[in-house]
């Protein structure tokens, strides 16, 4: 995968709160196209390597939340994994844009529903931009949750609601096949609007019946009956 083009280094110059949401989106859609199938402790550090030296430095700073147990000694907050990639994301966010409202983002998200003309794939690829800067523990689920609250179609949603166990990758190709379906039935009526404003704009051919002239069948028109010639 040489051929891919990297994201440059993450930049602390200028606007660092716009440097790293490019290098972000950047690194997300390198990530998805040369290393899909790796590891989440692997893109971690494929992160770093990509965010370049500076970056490598200031994340030595991070510190990691531990785990928090309620008064039976469960845990009910696991504790931050320095190898996680969202967790590194979460905390990169932190160092270059420290202003973020977690809360404002997720209300956007919350909120974000899919336009009138708006095709499913903008849709859910707005969803998961939007869900980078609310810091989900499950982020999947949050996403697919939100896909089936803010699309457009009623039916569809009702599909997604009779499933069980459905994951966010079911949910997008669900939401892929019935955007296809609709586009094929649009396509085929219109061909047939076409076919029948075609068929009747054109004289039928099939006009003859038997002459009372000459007994024959031909069009009606006394120029081509044999009996008047």
């Amino acid at each position: 995968m040489e051929y891919l083009r990297k994201p440059d280094p993450l930049s602390f110059d200028g606007n660092v709160a716009e440097n790293w949401r490019h290098f972000q989106t950047e690194f997300d859609i390198y990530i998805e196209a040369a290393h899909g199938n790796t590891n989440d402790r692997t893109r971690s550090y494929i992160l770093l390597n990509l965010a370049g030296r500076e970056a490598i430095e200031k994340a030595k700073t991070f510190t990691y939340a531990p785990e928090v147990k309620n008064n039976d000694g469960d845990v009910i907050q696991a504790a931050e994994n320095s190898e996680s990639v969202a967790v590194l994301k979460a905390k990169c966010r932190e160092l270059c844009d420290p202003l973020t409202n977690v809360i404002i983002e997720r209300h956007r998200l919350n909120t974000r529903f899919q336009g009138d003309y708006e095709p499913v794939q903008s849709f859910i690829t707005s969803l998961k931009i939007m869900a980078d800067t609310c810091e989900f523990a499950l982020k999947d689920s949050f996403i697919r949750d939100r896909i089936v609250c803010g699309l457009r179609s009623d039916s569809l949603r009702k599909q997604l609601l009779k499933e069980k166990d459905v994951t966010l990758y079911k949910a997008v190709q669900m939401c892929h096949i019935h955007d296809s379906a609709e586009k094929h039935s649009t396509q085929m009526s219109q061909s047939h609007e076409v076919n029948a404003v075609t068929h009747k704009s054109q004289p039928s051919q099939n006009n003859s019946r038997p002459c009372l002239y000459c007994g024959r069948s031909h069009a009606r028109n006394k120029e081509l009956c044999p009996a008047l010639i």
